[in-house]
């Protein structure tokens, strides 16, 4: 996999937590059938790991220290995200 080390400002728009919620949601109901299609649990993993993408959130303490209200509030939804999402695999099985 290869790298660069260009910033990239990455604009999400208006965000409301309970649309990101929903659609997490039915993103965690359609897994199985993603989980099919992409034959590379590498892949898989990097994208859905809680682990990996609770590291790559606490990567740059810099930017927690600048912001420290703006990181809470995204560390509450990236848990509400994972949350809402085991429960939507849940309910596939």
């Amino acid at each position: 996999m290869s790298r660069i080390s260009a910033l990239i400002f990455h604009d999400e728009g208006n965000l409301k937590l309970i649309k990101t919620l929903k659609k997490k949601y039915y993103y965690a109901q359609k897994f199985a059938e993603y989980q099919k299609k992409n034959k590379s649990e590498k892949n898989i993993s990097n994208q859905t790991g809680i682990i990996s993408r609770y590291k790559l959130f606490f990567s740059k303490p810099k930017y927690i220290l600048n912001q420290p209200i703006t990181f809470v509030g995204m560390l509450f939804m990236k848990t509400a995200e994972f949350g809402v999402g085991a429960l939507g695999i849940l309910r596939t099985l």
